[in-house]
Parts: C-alpha cells; sequence; structure tokens
C-alpha cells in the first residue's frame, strides 16, 4: 500500500495533548505511528495489524528510525489486543463495505471492512481508552453519519472534526474526527489540500514537518 494524503493528514492533525500511551490500529507500513513517535517525544507506541506482510514492513520502518526504542509492532487483531489503557488511539480505517472484489487479498483487506468495520473499531477502541482518552480516524465525508451513530452507541462523543477538501473549488471527500468520553461544544473546521496553481498554504503548514516541499 502506497503512504497516502489520509494517513500524512491524520498524523499531522491529532490534537497535540502530549499522550504517554497511544494506540495505532491498521498500523499499515507504520506511518502514523511514526508521524506520532516524532510529534511526541515521551510517548510509547503500540501498532497493530492483522497482515503479516505490513507488520513486517512497519517493524522495519520502527527499528531503522530515530524513535525505534518506543514504537512496537504486533500482527494482531485488534479484538485480541490486550493492554492497559491508552490516552490516544488512532486509526485510519478501511473505508468500503464488502461492494466490490479486490483480487490481492492484501489489499482487499486493507482497503475494505472484512476484518474492521466501524462498529469493531468504535467498541474497542471505547474498551481500550482511558476515561480520558482520544479516539482519532480519518473517513470519507460520505461515512460521518454512520461512524457518528457507531460513537454514540458507545458513549464516545464526537468533539472536534476537519472537512478535508482537495482543492479550494471542490467538496470535501475526507473528514478528521476526534472524538472522546466527554461531552464537549463541537470544533468543526475545514482545509483545503490544494489551490489551482500549487498546495494550500493551511496544508503546507499542518504537514510541513513531515513533507520536504519544493
Amino acid at each position: 500500500m502506497k503512504v497516502g494524503t489520509d494517513a500524512v493528514l491524520l498524523g499531522a492533525w491529532v490534537s497535540n495533548h502530549k499522550p504517554a500511551s497511544i494506540l495505532d490500529i491498521g498500523t499499515g507500513c507504520g506511518l502514523i505511528a511514526l508521524m506520532l513517535a516524532q510529534r511526541f517525544d515521551s510517548a510509547r507506541i503500540n501498532a497493530i495489524d492483522i497482515d503479516e506482510n505490513s507488520i513486517q514492513e512497519a517493524a522495519f520502518n520502527f527499528n531503522t528510525s530515530p524513535w525505534a526504542h518506543r514504537l512496537n509492532a504486533q500482527c494482531v487483531a485488534l479484538q485480541n489486543w490486550e493492554a492497559a489503557p491508552y490516552d490516544l488511539i488512532v486509526s485510519n480505517p478501511p473505508y468500503f463495505a464488502h461492494s466490490f472484489p479486490i483480487a490481492q487479498k492484501s489489499r482487499a483487506v486493507a482497503r475494505t471492512q472484512q476484518e474492521l468495520d466501524f462498529k469493531t473499531l468504535v467498541v474497542h477502541a471505547k474498551r481500550l481508552l482511558k476515561p480520558e482518552g482520544r479516539l482519532a480516524v480519518v473517513l470519507p465525508a460520505r461515512a460521518r453519519t454512520a461512524f457518528e451513530e457507531q460513537l454514540t452507541s458507545e458513549k464516545l462523543f464526537c468533539n472536534r472534526i476537519t472537512y478535508v477538501l482537495p482543492s479550494t473549488e471542490k467538496a470535501a471527500v475526507l473528514i478528521l474526527v476526534e472524538a472522546s468520553n466527554k461531552v464537549t461544544p463541537l470544533v468543526a473546521d475545514s482545509i483545503s489540500i490544494r489551490t489551482a496553481t500549487g498546495y494550500h498554504q493551511d496544508y503546507l503548514a499542518l504537514t510541513r514537518d513531515f513533507y520536504l516541499f519544493s
């Protein structure tokens, strides 16, 4: 799987509350976990995925990074993961329901809800969060209602949402959502990735610590 803008956005966007413990669900190559290790210099991060090849890649990336001593990659399903509660749980979850076939099984699992649907994600995030902990995800904009219904069913509450526009002329295609056990006034805003002439200044400002822009 290629490094996607959605993962980069989530890793850069997560609120800076200096979490001491982080869980990255469906880590893939480990990108988000690495970004959070860079951002939060005392955080210990567990990264899990059910795909063995992805975990091998993540482990390699972790071990060759400056933060290897704080990163741990494990091949395990979320449903089977047992750990002390976390300050922060992040996920770039599968986007698609079972609506089309994908020939390569690992890619199908990574992109579809064959193994991790929204209900499973939210139920186990609730189980693994500290009372004051936060869940942060990136989703298609069209999935907001379905995801918020799952949050409500587990008594988690959306505290922050950012709509991601591919360009200033287009509607949002992604949303960044942060939820917790606490009801707070919703903070909502938007960000555009590009303008007619290049990257939008807001996107550059958000991701400047992770990209080498020309």
